[in-house]
């Protein structure tokens, strides 16, 4: 009967609250693999469907972009309710995001690649009437732009630079602003990174990611505590 349906079911109100309910369900990898084989996905994500087998050439990519996202997903999931000593500290995070909002960010965080190899910011650009679509509160639409904006910045910054230089903590902790964008960010990094080929995410780089991470918490930390606190209601307007 879905099949059948004429108008596309992104209009559909009932097809959202379905969509909802998959994403904060225990099988969010399985469904949304077996949608978009049936091209169901698209219906509800048109931005999503423009990336299908879509492929990008660089050196370290083996999926397409659609088979990409759908696998960090998956890899998210599997932290999420697998426990692994390794990958305790990763899972987490989930504490800083609700796990429906994380999966749908990382559904849309390459929706950029269906138009410019410079895709964050195209993809950022998008992102506005796709959060209005869905009813996503600003709070948690702010989260997901900050995300899709930014899905690549931590990675760019612990692998080429240096993770101990004071210029890529501050540089790092500008850009998070705060621990649960911060967070938000590292776990979109392994989700994302950990989807590019099975082999990506290694010892090695987990290393350096766990630096950077201490060293920008540390920083965030430092700067909150210093935070000057000011009482007088006419001066804080002021500021």
């Amino acid at each position: 009967e879905t099949l059948r349906i004429k108008t596309p079911a992104v209009f559909s109100h009932a097809a959202l609250q379905a969509f909802w309910a998959i994403m904060k369900s225990d099988r969010v990898f399985e469904t949304l693999s077996i949608m978009h084989r049936f091209r169901l996905l698209e219906k509800i994500v048109p931005e999503f469907g423009r990336l299908r087998n879509l492929v990008i050439f660089e050196m370290y990519h083996r999926y397409t972009v659609d088979e990409h996202t759908l696998i960090a997903i998956r890899n998210a999931e599997m932290l999420r309710h697998r426990y692994e000593p390794r990958r305790n500290y990763l899972r987490r995070f989930f504490s800083s995001i609700r796990p429906e909002i994380f999966y749908f960010a990382v559904l849309v965080h390459d929706i950029g690649k269906g138009n410019s190899r410079r895709h964050e910011g195209i993809g950022y650009r998008l992102l506005k009437p796709i959060l209005e679509r869905f009813s996503i509160s600003a709070e948690d639409g702010a989260r997901i732009a900050f995300l899709v904006r930014n899905h690549i910045v931590f990675s760019k910054l612990a692998l080429r630079r240096d993770p101990e230089s004071l210029e890529t903590i501050h540089q790092l902790a500008e850009t998070v602003g705060n621990e649960a964008n911060l967070d938000a960010l590292y776990l979109m990094t392994y989700a994302d990174m950990s989807a590019v080929s099975p082999d990506f995410w290694t010892d090695w780089k987990d290393s350096l990611f766990q630096v950077v991470y201490g060293k920008t918490r540390d920083m965030l930390r430092a700067l909150e505590a210093d935070r000057p606190r000011i009482s007088d209601i006419d001066l804080l307007r002021f500021v």
